[in-house]
């Protein structure tokens, strides 16, 4: 199994993603959303997750 997901090549350059920024991109996704929730009560949930 390849460390990265291939997104495609440029001039014959491979272009992956490594599985990290996966988690990485969840987790800030996780926390910027418990931070609106707690400034801005009135948000709907579906804006809430929108902005993170």
């Amino acid at each position: 199994m390849q460390p990265q997901l291939t997104l495609g090549r440029i001039f014959g350059i491979s272009i992956g993603l490594h599985y990290s920024w996966l988690i990485i991109a969840v987790l800030i996704t996780l926390t910027l959303r418990s931070i609106f929730h707690d400034t801005n009560d009135a948000w709907p949930d579906g804006m809430i997750w929108a902005a993170s």
